[in-house]
């Protein structure tokens, strides 16, 4: 079976585990697939308004779009502040890039992203990040009690924001629901 198929059918089928974990019942709560088009359209707007050229946001916005895939194969793993866990993880997602998915560039992406090493890692984390946060204040608007993602998700942009010198007034936007 084509890999592409493969993790369509995670990507479309598993509910992030953070929304869940917080009472968000599975069919309401934001797929793998959405969140990661969700951050893909951020970093595009994003890039776009940094005055990026176009090879550098193509390349970051492929990235977001790719940075969750292997939770296609072994499903959403709610962060953890155990650092054994995370490593565990970490090591788990390479695992099962590596043995299902077969186009080098999308493995070489993503593990361009997992070592946030790169200006390019680091904006299409803060993206990542940005979509959360944006997800979780519908969710909060709805009556999910979600405060302590977007609470995390908003120290964590304004932490990657100042790391990258980006103007916190053009994050704004995204912010100001």
């Amino acid at each position: 079976m084509n890999y592409i198929f493969k993790a369509l059918r995670g990507l479309l089928n598993v509910a992030r585990s953070g929304w869940m974990l917080r009472g968000v019942p599975p069919g309401i709560a934001e797929n793998i697939a959405e969140h990661s088009f969700i951050a893909s359209l951020i970093c595009l707007d994003l890039c776009t308004k940094l005055g990026l050229d176009k090879t550098t946001i193509d390349r970051i916005v492929v990235m977001a779009l790719v940075h969750d895939l292997p939770e296609a194969f072994i499903g959403d793993i709610a962060k953890y502040s155990n650092a054994e866990i995370e490593r565990i993880k970490k090591s788990l997602e390479i695992e099962v890039l590596e043995k299902n998915i077969d186009n080098e560039y999308i493995r070489n992406l993503f593990k361009e992203y997992r070592e946030q090493q790169s200006l390019e890692s680091n904006i299409a984390k803060l993206c990542d990040y940005i979509a959360t946060y944006m997800v979780g204040s519908i969710y909060r608007l709805q009556g999910f009690e979600v405060s302590d993602i977007i609470e995390n998700m908003y120290r964590d942009i304004v932490e990657i924001s100042k790391k990258l010198n980006i103007d916190y007034k053009l994050l704004g936007e995204y912010l100001n629901l």
